[in-house]
């Protein structure tokens, strides 16, 4: 009977040894895991970005909290020389409200290699240059300064290699016989000399002068074919414009080192080909 009692007592201790060594084991495993729960390892972030049009209107988007990063990618695969530009709270468009205030990056594919950093104000004549060198693409990153809400934002290219500018001289006179199609660039070599500004007229499918088919937008550069020059109206870059009509026509300051200036014409993007008439006219007031 003592042998049982203390082999009994033996055993029962055994157990409890057992029970209470697996029981602090679950404790240390289940406290490691609260610890890991509480500082998890962050996850890599994946770069999804949305893909803009380059030359394309304005892109309108919105961001919605100061630590949200917004990135996009442009493909330009002919373009040397592009241009950045948003509209924002502060600077932004006849028609537009937008709310927020951004800064705006632009990076190589890698996402790392800069073009230009945390940028305030680029919407008009402060529009972002890049120039592309090894590359064919770009990344925007867009984050909030200080203020959310709503912006906009577009790519557009400079002046395209490779134009053959037909030569003209400014001059109230229409010119009639034009014609574009899809993917032309069309070039005019100006002859401004004795102009103190020119002003750019063009009509087309939906100008005041009817009998034109073809919807286009303008450019007007300075001789070296890439830096644009300025609308006098209202200080932004004069790159792409929309509806320079003859009832609200677009002008420029004449450099008076370069008594010349580039104007291309290219299509909307509607792509809609056909004829339309340009008038370049001397402004000397």
């Amino acid at each position: 009977m003592y042998k049982f009692a203390n082999r009994y007592k033996y055993n029962m201790m055994k157990r409890l040894t057992s029970l209470f060594a697996t029981l602090l084991m679950a404790t240390v495993i289940l406290l490691s895991s609260c610890d890991n729960n509480e500082n998890p390892e962050p996850e890599p972030q994946v770069l999804q970005p949305v893909e803009m049009t380059l030359g394309a209107d304005w892109l309108i988007d919105t961001i919605s909290s100061a630590t949200e990063e917004i990135w996009y990618r442009v493909n330009a695969p002919t373009s040397q020389k592009l241009y950045v530009e948003w509209s924002e709270a502060e600077h932004q468009g006849t028609g537009y409200n937008h709310t927020a205030d951004i800064k705006v990056s632009a990076f190589k594919l890698n996402g790392e290699d800069l073009y230009f950093e945390d940028i305030d104000d680029g919407y008009g004549a402060d529009a972002q240059e890049v120039l592309l060198t090894d590359e064919t693409s770009i990344l925007i990153k867009v984050t909030a300064n200080s203020a959310v809400g709503t912006f906009g934002i577009k790519v557009f290219e400079s002046g395209a290699a490779n134009i053959t500018y037909t030569e003209i001289n400014a001059a109230d006179v229409w010119i009639t016989d034009l014609s574009i199609e899809v993917g032309e660039t069309i070039g005019f070599l100006v002859d401004g000399s004795g102009a103190e500004a020119l002003q750019i007229v063009w009509a087309e499918f939906n100008s005041p002068e009817s009998g034109y088919t073809a919807d286009i937008k303008g450019s007007v550069y300075m001789m070296d074919g890439e830096t644009p020059y300025i609308q006098r109206d209202n200080g932004k870059i004069f790159v792409a414009k929309d509806k320079s009509h003859s009832d609200n026509p677009k002008s420029i300051a004449l450099d008076q080192g370069e008594t010349k200036v580039k104007v291309h014409i290219q299509l909307n993007d509607d792509e809609k080909p056909g004829t339309y008439a340009l008038k370049i006219e001397p402004v000397t007031k």
